[in-house]
C-alpha cells in the first residue's frame, strides 16, 4: 500500500486533488488548531475543509456572499418529533436528508417522510451520495435528489462535481423544474466535465468491486473489539466537527470514529492492511489499560 508525508496530495502530484494526507492524529488536530506546521505544508485539500491556495483571495467574498443572519434551518433528529410539529401547526418548506447518513450510516424512514410530505405538502431533498444509485433507489421518495460526483462517481479524486435530479412523477416537478429553468446558469469548466464524464464510465463496475471488499472490511470489524477508487481513512467527526465535538458526540458521532471510505485495492490486501491496524490498535489499548 502506498504512504504519502504530511501534506502531500491524494493521488500524489495532483495540482486539484481533494485528499490530502494527514497521516497521524496529531496532525489532524494540528490542522484543525490551523498550526503553521501543518497548514503550511498541505498542497490540496478537501473543498469543504481547505481553501485552495489559488482561491485564498476570493475568501472574504465567499463569506459574504453566502453567510447568513439568524436561523434558517432546524435540524430534526426523530421523525415522530416533527411529525407532531406538523400536526400541531408548524410548517416546514423542506425536509433535507441523507440516506444513508454520513458518517453513522443510519436511515430514515423515506416512506413515511414521503407521506408527511404529501400530507403537510412539503419538499423532500434526498441525498443519495453514500449509497449511490447503484445500490439504492431513493428517486421514488424524493422530490429532489441530490448526490455528489467528486466521491466515488468520480473515484479518481481530482474533479469536483454535483447534481441534482428531479422526480418527474412528483406533483412539484413543473414547479421545480421552471424554477431550475429559470436560475440555473452553465458555470461548469469545460476540462472538469471531460475530467468527470471520463472517470465515471466504469462507475457501475467499480460499486460492484467496491461492495465486495467493504462486505469483507466489514467481517473483520464486526469480529474485532475495536468514496474514492482508493481506500481512504480519516478521523472524520474530529476534521467536520472540532469546533463542536460534544455536540457531535449527542447523536452518537464520537470524536474518536475513523471513517473508512472503501477502495478498489486487492481485497486480500486490504483485509491485510486492516489487520495490521487493528492489532496495532489493540495493542495500544492494551497498553493504557496496564498503565491505568
Amino acid at each position: 500500500m502506498p504512504s504519502f508525508e504530511l501534506g502531500e496530495s491524494i493521488p500524489a502530484d495532483t495540482a486539484h486533488a481533494v485528499s490530502v494526507s494527514l497521516p497521524t492524529w496529531k496532525a489532524n488536530v494540528g490542522y484543525e488548531e490551523g498550526e503553521t506546521s501543518v497548514i503550511s505544508k498541505m498542497a490540496s485539500g478537501y473543498p469543504r475543509f481547505f481553501i485552495h491556495k489559488t482561491i485564498l483571495a476570493f475568501a472574504n467574498d465567499i463569506v459574504r456572499q453566502h453567510g447568513r443572519l439568524g436561523q434558517t434551518a432546524i435540524l430534526l433528529r426523530m421523525i415522530p418529533k416533527s411529525e407532531r410539529q406538523l400536526r400541531s401547526g408548524e410548517r416546514y418548506l423542506a425536509l433535507f436528508c441523507e440516506f444513508p447518513g454520513n458518517p453513522l450510516l443510519a436511515c430514515p424512514d423515506l416512506q413515511r417522510i414521503r407521506q408527511l410530505a404529501n400530507e403537510f405538502d412539503f419538499f423532500v431533498v434526498i441525498d443519495e451520495t453514500i449509497g449511490t444509485f447503484a445500490n439504492i433507489n431513493v428517486l421514488q421518495f424524493a422530490d429532489i435528489v441530490v448526490s455528489s460526483l467528486t466521491k466515488i462517481f468520480s473515484g479518481d479524486c481530482n474533479v469536483m462535481g454535483g447534481c441534482a435530479i428531479l422526480n418527474p412523477t412528483s406533483i412539484h416537478y413543473t414547479t421545480l423544474k421552471a424554477a431550475m429553468e429559470s436560475g440555473f446558469e452553465d458555470t461548469y469548466w469545460p476540462e472538469d466535465v471531460v475530467f468527470l464524464e471520463r472517470n465515471s464510465r466504469d462507475f457501475l463496475s467499480r460499486v460492484g468491486r467496491i461492495n465486495s471488499n467493504s462486505e469483507a472490511i466489514c467481517e473483520i470489524l464486526r469480529a474485532h473489539p475495536l468514496g474514492t477508487n482508493f481506500t481512504l481513512t480519516c478521523p472524520y467527526v474530529l476534521i467536520a466537527h472540532y469546533q463542536e465535538l460534544e455536540w457531535a458526540a449527542k447523536f452518537g458521532a464520537e470524536t474518536t470514529l475513523i471513517r473508512v471510505s472503501v477502495g478498489l485495492e486487492e481485497t486480500e490486501a486490504l483485509l491485510k492492511v486492516f489487520e495490521e491496524a487493528l492489532h496495532a490498535a489493540s495493542a495500544v489499548s492494551s497498553s493504557i489499560l496496564y498503565e491505568e
